[in-house]
Order: C-alpha cells, then structure tokens, then sequence
C-alpha cells in the first residue's frame, strides 16, 4: 500500500543564510527570503522544451563560431582571415600565452562545456528519464556559467574593427555574427529556464512530485 509523505523544500539564503521552506512554485512565480527579501527561487515561463530547442541553437553556432574566420584584412594584393583559435596561436607566439589561455577557455572552452551539459541533462529529461552522472554534470555547468565571457569578446572585435578599418580593409567574419548570435542564446537560456528547475525534473523522474511535494512511499 502506498501513502503519501509531505516533503519539504529547504533552501538556504544566499545572502543572510537563513533556512526557511519554499514551496513549490507555478511557471512564472518566484520566492524571496523572509528576512532580507533576497531572490531564492524561480519558475520561468519557458520551460524545458524553450531551454532544449536554445541549447541546441546555441551548440550550433558556436560551432559555426568557432570554424570560421572571426575577421578578414585586406591590405593591397594581401589577404588574411583570422579563427578564434589562429587568434590563440598568434597570442601565444607573441608572449601572451596567459591572455591566448583566457580568451580559449571563455570564449571556446566554458561556453562549450556549459552548452554541452545543459544538452546533456536536458534530453533525457525531456525524454522522462534521469541521465547517468546527473549531479556530476549538474555542478560542471554551475561552476563553468561564470566564465563564459562570448560578450568579451565581441567587445573585442569591435575595438579591433574600429581601430584597424582606419589603416587596412577590415570586414568582419561569419563567426563574429556567430559569436554574437551565441550571445543572445545563452541570455535566452538563461531566461528560459534556471539551474534549480532542473532539480525539480529530477525530483518529478526519481518519484518525487515535486510540483505538489509528495513522495509515494
């Protein structure tokens, strides 16, 4: 025979560290700390399938983004295109090896990790089951969302297209409009769903109802 158990989700603030329950929450509500009114959780409209299709997008063209040249120049009978990763080598024969690491793992290395992960658990959620590694793959995308810097380095194009258009003929490559496009996805992804929605699906898939807190036991 089967009953039904009250569970409960605690949540710690970040900012005052007080332990209080939230309840679930409906697409669209969120809830603040008794004490200091601090963001502790949210429920946006999008929705796994919005958050699926982004991510997909997203992979794309940062594939794009990365295969293709970034910038061309054309100075008289000379002709050059740049990748991100032509970019990284020429840094590292100049002595900037630190600055070539820091744009390959913002611009390239964390953007794909977190695009990857967020692939990773989100199909099979959306195909209703849990992925092997869940948790594991959970934290990589926490700890690598705060080093994709794409904005950086569209930043950076810009400054460089700006200053080198008044001495050569600069055009700017596909993979500049792919990096902006990644941009905007990931602001999208962002908005669409967050890192502890995710929980909630795997709550829902492990046998925890997580919209009505029950567990059947």
């Amino acid at each position: 025979m089967k009953t039904q158990t009250k569970v409960q989700h605690w949540v710690a603030c970040r900012d005052c560290d007080l332990l209080q329950v939230v309840e679930p929450l409906a697409p669209g509500e969120s809830a603040r700390c008794a004490r200091c009114n601090a963001l502790l959780d949210v429920r946006t409209g999008g929705g796994i399938d919005c958050a699926l299709a982004l991510t997909v997008a997203a992979l794309i063209t940062l594939a794009v983004a990365n295969i293709y040249p970034i910038l061309s120049i054309r100075l008289q009978s000379f002709t050059g295109q740049a990748t991100l990763l032509d970019m990284v080598r020429i840094m590292y024969a100049q002595d900037m090896a630190l600055v070539g690491a820091v744009v390959l793992i913002t611009a390239l290395i964390a953007p794909a990790l977190m695009l990857g992960g967020m692939f990773y658990l989100l199909l099979p959620l959306r195909l209703g089951y849990i992925p092997f590694g869940f948790s594991w793959c959970y934290r990589m995308v926490r700890h690598s969302s705060p080093w994709v810097m794409t904005e950086v380095l569209i930043l950076g194009v810009v400054v460089s297209f700006v200053k080198l258009n008044a001495m050569v003929s600069v055009q700017v490559g596909i993979a500049a409009w792919a990096f902006a496009a990644t941009m905007v996805l990931l602001a999208a992804i962002a908005s669409s769903i967050n890192t502890q929605a995710l929980w909630h699906y795997y709550e829902k898939y492990s046998g925890k109802d997580s919209r009505h807190g029950y567990v059947s036991v």
